[in-house]
């Protein structure tokens, strides 16, 4: 059945209900005005004393015996003061992605929890969209709330007496497309320049607060200011001592009266209600300019029957500096039958949310978010289909009916006992089959529970064998430990050739567990922390498999590689762009499972004093050749597994991608530094050994503990000798010792380089290594059976 083309816009206040029955019309642009209605409570929602649930339920009685509203669909409002509207600004986003974004903003933004709220969103204007891939840019949504108990409570009166509501939206946004309906020009499908188009404000002046709306038929802006009718009847009753009845009488018939004195003290007795009302649109205002500084202002339209209060359009226009309009036709809306009575002009700018509320639901409003509870929807639903439901479930009722007598008669005309005894021999052996079945999966329970116990224990085994090997694997590619290889150290030692020996001292080793590779190693590749090599830009050409470079090499020629550091592979070709960006992006997200992030602190030596041999050779470059790139390409000799063992395997070399070793980044580095150590040409110390003065000044004056341990240990060593007894002739001064032994520099100055390095260990124990090593041989031999 087709949707009414008749809509009601109900919107009920704290001293009235307003309602506008509205229909679409031929012309474009226009709607029609069927019938309205204007009832005032008996008494003010507010008022203390008041019951306002039997009050509600008096106004709304008489509204329904005066109208007719079946048939129709309703929509009603809700105070600005009770829904919540945030405007939020979408980073560049996948339509289809925006329900999400939502939802995920709504729980950072609403102080509830989402299961006690209503809310909805919609894109607002009209946002750039990348004809690349259809992503949306320069988009802002709008979304608002309301508090599930709010939106029930305030269907319920209508749904007790089996009114049903389509649809519930906030008093500012119906106003809103009031405004931009019926009050601004239509917003052009292409901008013509780039002149911002003039904003209205529509100051709606309520019972208890004032909604001011911002636009300019694109953009909205919202703020409830707690300021309204109520406010200048309490100043009455609070300066002239007057009841609130008759306080609220003496406000609305000021002007009737032949006092000049009356009118006077009114007035005055309200003028600090008017001054704060100007005070508060005025901050509006201001904090508008201050987010829209191009934004210009064409006016204000004063809305609410608070509006007719005396002076106050005239005081507002003065102090703000803008024309305060009080509308007395609506532009948009036609059907003189209802516009012209005199109950519609005495109120009209009272139907203002009524009109926004009747726009929006015929369907040609600016925004449509609707925030009527799903569970309400869902229920009328339900209860408009019952009927078809029954109806459907009758005829499938008579529809097996006629197919149970059909078989009835069927079965009569060949049931016989002869085919008893064979349903039984099935029976029964369909019931041997089902016993079988349960026997069996009791069975690979069972055995599945054994093997859980038994990967239970192997794990924990494997667990402490994998951080053996990280630990070989780390002391492996230290450029001190090469396998095979002594660490290279020049003779003798001196400040001169000291930068040149080849050690990487690591002080510690800590290892933290993540949940995401990507969301530790994100931030520091876009700081340029990771370095690839040039092996890492070049992947094996097609119909080539990688091969090592010492391995084939059959001529048995090793200079291509120093001994004990990681060998790149050949036959490979340039990267494509893509597989570049993977490398140097890392991965895009963290995979299955955590791993675990392994940091080493330490320093190094191998720091020459020239600059250009600095850049080349020491600080970060000496590591990013020797530590990052052996943590990259190094293989590491383990022992073997049993079963490697009874095969007759004594060693196996396993890459540092196989360990789960991945993505070493140098995350922190110093300037070098210079300092003062013993020569270790002259380590150990013998005992009695004294610190020169001249070298404790060149130390700065802080004391030996400048020149290493060794000095510190030799000098307490000589005090307490001191101490004891008379020691003198067995004491050497340092310089003295060192040309003993022939060192012409006691002392060095080195230069020190402090460094932290962090990379990916994804824990990988030897049965999974073993099982990988199964997979990719299975997927090898695939590919050459195919080929």
């Amino acid at each position: 059945m087709a949707k009414s083309q008749t809509v009601w816009g109900i919107d009920i206040g704290n001293t009235s209900l307003k309602a506008l029955r509205c229909g679409l019309t031929e012309e474009s642009g226009k709607i029609e005005a069927l019938a309205c209605d204007f009832i005032e409570h008996s008494k003010v929602l507010t008022q203390p004393g008041t019951d306002a649930a039997e009050v509600l339920a008096e106004t709304l009685q008489t509204f329904l015996s005066r109208n007719v509203t079946k048939g129709d669909r309703i929509a009603i409002s809700v105070s600005g003061q009770n829904t919540i509207s945030r405007f939020l600004p979408l980073p560049p986003v996948d339509p289809k992605k925006i329900p999400d974004v939502i939802r995920y903003e709504a729980k950072q933004w609403l102080p509830f929890d989402l299961n006690d709220v209503v809310f909805d969103f919609q894109p607002l204007g009209k946002p750039a969209q990348d004809s690349d891939d259809n992503t949306l840019v320069d988009a802002t949504v709008g979304m608002f709330a309301i508090k599930r108990d709010v939106a029930t409570k305030a269907l319920a009166p209508y749904l007790t007496r089996s009114v049903d509501i389509d649809s519930i939206q906030s008093s500012p946004i119906a106003l809103y497309n009031f405004v931009a309906f019926d009050q601004l020009p239509p917003v052009p499908e292409e901008p013509t320049d780039d002149t911002p188009r003039e904003s209205l404000i529509a100051l709606c002046i309520g019972t208890d607060a004032t909604d001011v709306v911002i636009t300019n038929g694109e953009t909205i802006w919202i703020r409830n200011i707690p300021l309204g009718g109520n406010s200048f009847t309490k100043a009455l009753t609070r300066e002239l001592q007057l009841t609130f009845s008759k306080a609220e009488y003496l406000k609305r018939n000021i002007m009737t009266s032949k006092d000049p004195e009356e009118q006077k003290r009114v007035i005055t007795a309200m003028r600090p209600v008017f001054n704060d009302m100007v005070n508060e649109v005025n901050r509006s205002l201001e904090y508008y300019l201050t987010l829209n500084r191009k934004a210009k202002f064409k006016g204000i339209v004063a809305l609410g029957n608070a509006g007719k209060l005396p002076g106050l359009r005239q005081f507002l226009a003065q102090n703000l500096g803008y024309e305060v309009v009080r509308l007395n036709r609506f532009n948009n809306l036609i059907g003189t039958e209802v516009t012209e009575t005199q109950l519609f002009k005495d109120n009209l700018p009272s139907f203002a949310v009524c009109y926004g509320l009747a726009i929006q639901q015929l369907g040609i409003s600016s925004l449509k978010t609707n925030l009527i509870p799903r569970e309400v929807v869902i229920d009328r639903i339900i209860r408009e289909k019952k009927p078809w439901a029954l109806a459907a479930s009758a005829a499938l009722l008579l529809g097996i009916t006629i197919q149970f007598a059909g078989a009835s008669g069927a079965y009569s005309r060949v049931a016989n006992d002869a085919y008893n005894s064979a349903e039984n021999r099935a029976k029964t052996a369909q019931s041997y089959a089902s016993d079988m079945k349960s026997k069996t999966s009791a069975a690979v329970s069972a055995f599945n529970s054994a093997d859980e116990i038994g990967k239970k224990l192997t794990s924990n085994v494997e667990g402490r064998i994998t951080w053996l090997e990280l630990l070989r694997a780390v002391n492996a590619a230290l450029p001190q430990s090469q396998p095979g290889a002594a660490a290279t150290i020049v003779k003798p030692a001196t400040s001169a050739n000291f930068a040149k020996q080849d050690r990487v001292f690591i002080e510690s080793v800590e290892a933290i567990t993540i949940d995401s590779v990507a969301d530790w190693f994100t931030p520091l590749k876009e700081a340029n922390r990771y370095y690839p090599d040039d092996e890492e830009l070049q992947t094996p050409a097609e119909g080539e498999t990688e091969v090592s470079a010492s391995a084939g090499d059959t001529e048995g020629n090793t200079d291509s590689a120093e001994e004990g550091q990681a060998t790149p592979t050949q036959n490979k070709r340039p990267m494509t762009e893509a597989e570049r960006f993977e490398l140097v992006t890392g991965p895009a997200e963290g995979g299955e499972g955590t791993v675990r992030i392994v940091q080493l602190i330490g320093h190094h030596f191998h720091n020459p004093s020239d600059v250009n041999e600095m850049a080349e050779d020491g600080g970060e470059a000496y590591l990013r050749k020797t530590l990052l790139r052996n943590l990259k390409f190094l293989e590491v000799e383990l022992p073997p597994t049993i079963e490697e063992q009874q095969a007759g395997i004594q060693t196996k070399k396993v890459k540092m991608s196989d360990l789960g070793i991945s993505f070493p980044v140098l995350l922190y580095v110093t300037n070098v530094t210079e300092q003062k150590m013993i020569n270790p040409d002259l380590q150990p110390l013998p005992p009695g050994i004294v610190i020169d003065p001249d070298i404790l000044a060149e130390a700065g004056g802080l004391g030996a503990g400048m020149l290493g341990g060794g000095v510190a240990t030799s000098t307490r060593q000589s005090a307490s000798a001191a101490g004891s007894a008379p020691a003198a002739p067995q004491q050497r001064t340092l310089r003295a010792y060192a040309a003993t032994r022939g060192v012409r520099e006691p002392v060095l100055t080195v230069r020190r380089f402090d460094f932290v390095i962090q990379f990916a260990w994804a824990e990988t124990p030897p049965s999974v290594r073993q099982q990988n090593e199964a997979e990719s041989d299975s997927e090898t031999s695939s590919e050459e059976e195919t080929q």
